[in-house]
């Protein structure tokens, strides 16, 4: 996630040139897509990111803290 390309980024500029695996997360958790905010909370508590991804193991994106918080300020705005 961003967090880690930053932090490796600033203590090694060189960081840029080496794979994307030297920065990535990994083993990041999964949920279905009908899985609760609450349960991506519980996540973030563990993690950065959660991958959405169905049963059948179709990816359908990754969810951050910031979309959750975006989300809800949404349904303030509202």
């Amino acid at each position: 996630n961003e967090k880690d390309i930053l932090i490796s980024t600033l203590n090694n500029p060189d960081t840029l040139s080496q794979p994307v695996s030297s920065a990535m997360t990994r083993n990041p958790e999964t949920l279905l897509p009908s899985a609760s905010l609450k349960d991506a909370l519980a996540v973030f508590e563990r993690h950065h990111v959660v991958l959405i991804q169905g049963q059948d193991r179709t990816f359908y994106g990754v969810l951050t803290p910031i979309d959750v918080i975006t989300h809800l300020r949404h349904r303030v705005d509202a």
